[in-house]
């Protein structure tokens, strides 16, 4: 969505897509916040690659092969954690992630 979209800013991403997630992967909030974050901070890094030269001049094959295609994340690629994430019950003494 955000590759075919240009959509590449969170705020404007998240409004697009965050129902959808949290519905269609059964994701909590926190998450679904999360997920979109990681695939705006990929996109940033790419950016910020192609302006410094890391993928070759305007042209090559290299940097369009890397344009051309939307980012991937691996199946088993770590997911951001943080606080509002977990579920602690002490009384049970379990956590939940």
């Amino acid at each position: 969505m955000a590759f075919t979209k240009d959509l590449k800013r969170r705020n404007v991403l998240q409004k697009e897509v965050y129902f959808a997630l949290k519905g269609g992967y059964d994701l909590g909030a926190q998450p679904a916040v999360r997920v979109v974050k990681k695939v705006c901070d990929a996109y940033a890094a790419l950016k910020g690659n192609i302006r410094a030269g890391n993928l070759g001049r305007e042209g090559s094959k290299r940097r369009l092969r890397a344009e051309s295609k939307p980012i991937r994340f691996r199946e088993d690629a770590a997911q951001p954690f943080d606080d509002r994430i977990l579920t602690w019950n002490l009384d049970a003494r379990t956590v939940s992630i």
